[in-house]
């Protein structure tokens, strides 16, 4: 190994271990005037031109970011929370994200979910995981939860079994209203209606016809549609109940990689659909009734998601109760 990459093994093992036990490089060495303070001075101020380069490739950038994170809070944090811009590079905000995690500060989760609705599904798990790696963190998630800045669709079960296990009671029972499996709000009404679809006969030939005209411009399942939404085949098991209520409230729980965004480009145009694909110059998107679309990061201006599904509220309107009927035989067929 060459000199520099014996000396970067070095600064990252030992501002590793210094985090560990809440401390950084900054901080590690108490005469300003040491050459080791010296020298960490000088490392930082590299890492932070070469962070914020807009002609450094991702690679060094997110190295760079990583060091930043073995400052002093107070020196990297403005620079840490603007590298969340979606303009950036996956890798690069994903590695300010962990970079902010490392710290302890109240701040961190506040910053983490400041630009919530901008993430891509991988950032977004991203910043999930480091909300979730300290108990503390955990109150602030439940409240952009609470506030409908985070939709409770948008974390897994995995994760809120994690939540319901903090041993704090009062978080753990807002966690239960957070988290609660009751439709929302606004499609009570409609699952309420359909309750005498249940009981109804339905005939899976019908029904299959039925999700030609309505589903099958978004989801495949046996044999027929397209894969744009959730691949339904995964349903099969599912009572009628529960297919009936996902129909219903598409919103009650959505995976990250199915959530709606709206990209609005730097020549004033937008792009809605689905994330498919990201890399460190674009992201590709999928759209109903379009091709696929990729777009350079370069020429993204800003990045929105309501937290809320592709699938659209209200199909219930082009569903009769017999039809639905139709379509739930159709769904929980063998």
């Amino acid at each position: 190994r060459s000199r520099s990459q014996i000396e970067d093994v070095f600064w990252s093992g030992l501002g590793d271990g210094l985090r560990q036990a809440g401390r950084n490089l900054r901080t590690a060495f108490r005469d300003p005037q040491s050459p080791a303070a010296k020298r960490v001075a000088v490392l930082m101020a590299e890492a932070l031109h070469a962070a914020q380069s807009t002609t450094l490739a991702v690679g060094p950038r997110s190295a760079a970011v990583k060091r930043l994170g073995y400052d002093d809070f107070a020196n990297s944090r403005v620079a840490l929370t603007e590298l969340l811009n979606a303009a950036d590079a996956q890798p690069v905000q994903i590695a300010a994200v962990k970079a902010l995690s490392g710290y302890t500060h109240a701040e961190v989760p506040k910053a983490l979910l400041a630009t919530w609705p901008s993430y891509t599904p991988a950032v977004r798990e991203e910043v999930l995981a480091a909300l979730l790696a300290r108990r503390e963190r955990v109150g602030a998630l439940l409240t952009a939860i609470e506030a409908k800045i985070v939709s409770a669709g948008q974390v897994s079960a995995a994760r809120r079994t994690q939540i319901m296990a903090n041993p704090d009671a009062k978080i753990k029972a807002r966690a239960e209203l957070a988290f609660g499996q009751a439709p929302s709000a606004s499609r009570r009404e409609a699952v309420e209606r359909f309750q005498g679809a249940l009981a109804l006969k339905g005939d899976a030939s019908r029904g299959a016809r039925v999700y030609d005209n309505v589903c099958a411009a978004c989801h495949r399942f046996a044999g027929r549609g397209i894969d744009l939404g959730p691949n339904l085949e995964t349903i099969r098991g599912w009572d009628r109940e529960k297919l009936l209520l996902n129909i219903l409230d598409p919103n009650r729980e959505v995976a990250t990689s199915y959530i709606a965004y709206e990209i609005e480009l730097k020549d004033g145009s937008a792009v809605a659909g689905m994330i498919a694909e990201e890399n460190a110059g674009s992201i590709k998107v999928k759209r109903i009734g379009a091709p696929e679309e990729t777009i350079l990061r370069q020429n993204i201006a800003k990045i929105t998601s309501a937290a809320v599904s592709l699938m659209p509220e209200g199909l219930e309107a082009a569903i009769p109760p017999q039809d639905m009927a139709d379509l739930l035989a159709f769904l929980a067929s063998p």
